[in-house]
């Protein structure tokens, strides 16, 4: 602690009289200035606050720092505060470029080198300031609240007391000016923020302890916002909030979506019945550079089986100008990639398949005569549903691959006009039962469950489809005695994206199984980070 007769404190006799001051979280935002009393005018500045023997958040970075460890995953895990920001600033400070090599423990590195143990507490301090930046959102958005609960109770100064303005817009019009955003802006902000504060307390919560993104917060009140029963909303927070912290914000929002369709099934097919009348269309948009946007809106089996015809599509033609024969694939690169189930195609493939689809039917009009006789092809779609859904029992919504849940009557007539997949598997481990362990290539029944297993890449954080993904051994593959480990079991693979896979075969990432199905990643600079099994979509 500073001297009692450092000359900022002025009249201050005994600054320990002051009791709402925390003085152990004293901090510099710069040179001049300090959390605590306001500096005097007369104060002389502070050059440097080693000149009194001491340095800000210096006690809290002595406590977390072990022996054999490196500091950043133990700040990683430090909950935000005034204490954690001068810890931050004081390893991060841009006068002492040396300042985080100090910390880490001299009893030796926990990586392989000392750049390594130099850049693990680097990444440690940009998780914590991630962990801070949420912490001073929560602040912020309350701080708004409250603003805005003060000037709407404020009296009204029209003397006749018939306002022409509410209270609501005077405080909306105060805070624009304020923050410096539209009128369009705050109203929306705004509201997201008493959502948040009434409906959300949970991931108030979380935001609050930096275990959340300002996106993820965003994420919760935009998806939940149609929900109007207190208990619904409970019930979705009760569901997705657990593993909220792992997930990114697209991934929470795909949670969300499922929670939101489980716990209001009839709201939620009430909502596709209405957008499917209000919202299906194609519309074509002017963009610059010569350019157009055409947009359609369908419903999710629609869009599928349209973006499934164009893959395919796209796929021949690249094959035609290719010279590729029938039946040849790209295996791929890295090693142990295998074919995708479906066609790799690029955005402007697509496109390209869709300019080639239109301009022959315009050019041969007989076509669509005999398009619209034929018998219609089956949905190219894969949609999971539960027993009980499938006979009409409940109302749970089904899981359409690639999009997410939809109404349990819409899943219910795709199974009828679909075929069946039954997998057969050990009760004891899951493993499916006609698997060939000792063969490095999955048979397509493997590959299939995985697939539907899975659903997405297993990589920390990534949502790439598993249709389109390589299926990776978790445990590498034995060329050389296949029944001495790693498996090509349903256990023993994942969906792993190109990049992803590259990651892990060229660049130092390593993996294993844990006990509960979990895939574990250890990362070069020795950190863990472990993806979950996957919940069953109609779960």
């Amino acid at each position: 602690m500073p001297p009692p007769d450092a000359t900022w404190f002025g009249e201050l006799d005994d600054p320990e009289e002051i009791d709402w001051v925390d003085w152990s979280d004293l901090r510099w935002a710069d040179e001049t200035w300090t959390h605590g009393p306001s500096v005097p005018e007369h104060s002389e500045p502070v050059e440097r606050a080693e000149q009194w023997g001491w340095v800000p958040g210096e006690g809290l970075l002595r406590e977390l720092a072990g022996p054999g460890r490196v500091l950043g995953e133990a700040l990683a895990g430090v909950a935000p505060s005034p204490g954690l920001v001068a810890a931050l600033c004081t390893l991060d400070d841009p006068r002492d470029p040396a300042a985080t090599v100090w910390w880490i423990d001299p009893g030796g590195p926990r990586c392989e080198s000392r750049a390594l143990d130099e850049a693990e507490l680097t990444v440690g301090v940009a998780q914590a300031w991630d962990r801070v930046a949420s912490w001073a959102c929560a602040q912020r958005e309350t701080a708004v609240q409250r603003a805005r609960a003060l000037m709407v109770s404020m009296p009204s100064p029209d003397p006749v007391g018939v306002p022409r303005w509410s209270g609501a817009e005077a405080a909306a019009g105060e805070l624009a000016a304020a923050l410096r955003i539209s009128p369009r802006s705050i109203d929306a902000r705004l509201e997201r923020g008493a959502r948040l504060h009434t409906a959300h307390p949970g991931t108030l919560w979380l935001l609050e302890q930096g275990l959340l993104t300002w996106a993820h917060a965003q994420a919760v009140v935009e998806v939940c916002a149609p929900l109007t029963d207190p208990a619904h909303l409970a019930a979705v927070e009760a569901r997705v909030l657990a593993a909220a912290p792992e997930q990114t914000p697209a991934q929470l929002r795909r949670s969300l979506v499922r929670a939101v369709a489980r716990v209001d099934p009839a709201g939620h097919a009430a909502r596709h019945t209405a957008a499917a009348t209000e919202s299906v269309g194609v519309r074509m948009v002017p963009l610059p550079d010569a350019l157009v946007s055409i947009t359609a809106v369908l419903p999710a089996p629609a869009g599928q089986t349209v973006l499934g015809a164009l893959d395919t599509l796209a796929s021949a033609l690249r094959d035609t100008v290719s010279g590729k024969g029938d039946g040849e694939q790209d295996g791929g690169e890295g090693r142990g990639a295998r074919p995708a189930t479906r066609p790799r195609v690029g955005a402007a493939e697509r496109a390209d398949a869709l300019v080639v689809l239109a301009a022959a039917l315009a050019a041969h009009p007989e076509l669509v005569t005999g398009v619209l006789a034929a018998e219609p092809a089956r949905p190219l779609v894969r949609v999971t549903i539960s027993a009980d859904t499938l006979l009409g029992l409940t109302q749970h919504p089904g899981e359409l691959a690639g999009y997410g849940p939809i109404p349990a009557g819409m899943a219910r007539a795709l199974a009828a006009d679909g075929t069946w997949a039954r997998f057969v598997t050990d009760p004891a481990t899951g493993q499916l039962l006609d698997a060939t362990p000792h063969r490095y290539t999955p048979s397509g029944r493997t590959r299939a469950f995985v697939v539907a297993r899975d659903q997405t890449c297993r990589h920390p954080g990534c949502s790439a489809p598993a249709e389109t993904a390589d299926l990776d051994h978790t445990a590498p593959f034995d060329h050389q005695d296949p029944a001495r480990g790693g498996p090509t079991t349903t256990v023993n693979l994942g969906p792993r994206c190109r990049r992803h896979h590259n990651l892990k075969t060229w660049h130092g990432w390593r993996t294993w199984t844990t006990p509960d199905g979990a895939i574990a990643h250890r990362t070069p600079l020795g950190r863990t980070y472990t993806v979950a099994v996957p919940p069953q979509p109609t779960a």
